[in-house]
């Protein structure tokens, strides 16, 4: 197996980040442990919705996490081009974190299937916006 850590950062922070990341090592940890524990996972499809996923080899799987210093973690496959899609969700739910705290995005936006309608997000003018997931 392949690992790969670029540079080092130090934080006290859990595992739930909103801009640093746990420590190297730990970070490391948790990667090298997801990739181990899903490598051999040959449950579900490609999708078919996009000629790119639906063409993808079910055979690579890699996992790459990198910090916002630029710390890169790296295993599997990841040096694979793959074709990612809804890649923004995580940029946009750090930005909500960001402006309102972890706590209150968890609290206001909860969790849903991808795809699913039913995500309800109250903003602050008490209006409210139906946002695909």
């Amino acid at each position: 197996m392949k690992t790969q850590v670029e540079s080092r950062e130090q934080t006290r922070h859990g595992h739930v980040s909103t801009g640093r990341l746990p420590s190297p090592e730990m970070v490391k940890g948790l990667v090298s442990e997801a990739y181990e524990r899903f490598k051999s996972s040959n449950e579900g499809r490609n999708s078919d919705v996009y000629a790119a996923l639906a063409k993808a080899s079910g055979d690579l799987f890699g996992v790459c996490v990198v910090s916002t210093n630029g710390n890169v973690y790296a295993v599997g496959d990841a040096d694979h081009a793959f074709s990612i899609m809804s890649v923004s969700k995580p940029f946009v739910f750090a930005l909500v974190c960001q402006s309102i705290g972890g706590e209150q995005a968890r609290e206001r936006l909860g969790a849903t299937a991808p795809g699913c309608r039913s995500t309800r997000y109250r903003q602050s003018n008490e209006a409210w916006m139906d946002e695909p997931t």
